[in-house]
């Protein structure tokens, strides 16, 4: 038999990213008190094997769940239980005025941080858009897509018109902000003509040649969609503060080319829709130095449903059109 007192300080975070302090643990499961402070949102995040259940203790919150049949988000408060099944998608966050404690049961026991998976674009997908089938395609897909190499663009393209049938989503995901050491540039006297053209090459030149290749298979009837993430800094009309030169030109260079597709395509299916989209600041590697105080800084799994929802609400009269990740338009 066993008798623990809970831990003044955390013992460490969770994979989402709450304060935890281990209670007690077994060959059946574990229990642990965890914290949220106020205002966090916690990382989307799914587990493998782990089922999970959770007695709220005292503050305000909410939490998302998400499995394959469907969704729901459920105020948290003191006296609330739920479930998170294994596999389920769930994300959480402190809505009130004071720190959100709960209990959370664990079984089988935690076998370790591998056993959390983040949630992404696809996952909000998958979730409840109402599409059958969710493809991801990158370096390390099969087939594998390299945006610098038209080959492969092309042979992926042809793989999805073979297995696939109609696509009535196409959404790049693609972008660079700094490439290797170089940083976006200040001033004019910092401009290098390797890192314009590979800022061009990777931002512009690679979402343009996905269109060249995959436009063609969205169907000549019925909705569809193509959705490229460009940049509110690569509007000229929004351009008050300067710098970024590089990453600037490339993104109003696809802003360009995705505002010409969409012309064409509608000429083939009025009811096509070809945008560009701003996602916002988003929490990850590529923004950590370049977030300012002030900014909305979104979670990963906050800025993928908010794309979502401004997918799921275009309608024929948006194609050719440049909007952020609440659905107002952004100028040219």
């Amino acid at each position: 038999m066993k008798q623990t007192r809970l831990p003044e300080k955390p013992d460490a975070k969770s994979p989402a990213g709450a304060d935890i302090r281990f209670i007690m643990d077994g060959p059946t499961g574990n229990m642990i008190h965890s914290t949220v402070p106020v205002g966090q949102t916690n990382r989307a995040t799914r587990h493998r094997t782990v089922h999970e259940f959770w007695h709220v203790l005292s503050g305000h919150g909410q939490i998302w769940r998400s499995d394959d049949s469907s969704q729901r988000v459920v105020d948290l408060e003191a006296g609330v239980s739920i479930d998170i099944p294994a596999g389920t998608a769930f994300q959480y966050r402190n809505t009130g005025e004071s720190v959100l404690q709960f209990i959370c049961i664990s079984m089988p026991p935690w076998p370790g941080d591998d056993e959390a998976e983040f949630v992404d674009m696809r996952d909000h997908l998958e979730a409840g858009s109402g599409y059958d089938k969710v493809i991801a395609l990158h370096r390390t897909s099969s087939p594998p897509l390299d945006l610098l190499n038209e080959r492969m663009i092309q042979a992926c393209a042809d793989r999805v018109r073979e297995e696939e049938g109609d696509v009535r989503l196409l959404f790049d995901a693609t972008g660079a902000l700094t490439l290797g050491s170089a940083r976006p540039e200040k001033s004019l006297r910092e401009l290098d003509p390797e890192v314009l053209a590979r800022s061009y090459a990777i931002n512009a030149i690679g979402p343009a040649l996905l269109m060249k290749h995959f436009l063609p298979l969205l169907p000549k009837e019925g909705r569809s969609v193509f959705a490229t993430l460009s940049a509110r800094v690569g509007s000229i009309g929004d351009n008050g503060l300067g710098g970024w030169f590089a990453y600037r030109a490339a993104k109003a260079g696809l802003n360009q080319l995705v505002r010409t597709a969409s012309i064409e395509l509608a000429r083939k299916n009025p009811a096509a829709i070809c945008i560009a989209l701003h996602p916002g600041t988003v929490k990850t590697p590529l923004t950590e130095n370049f977030a300012k105080t002030g900014l909305d800084v979104q979670e990963p799994a906050v800025a993928a449903e908010r794309l979502v929802n401004v997918l799921t609400s275009l309608t024929p009269a948006d194609t050719g059109g440049f909007f952020d990740q609440t659905g107002r338009p952004i100028p040219w």
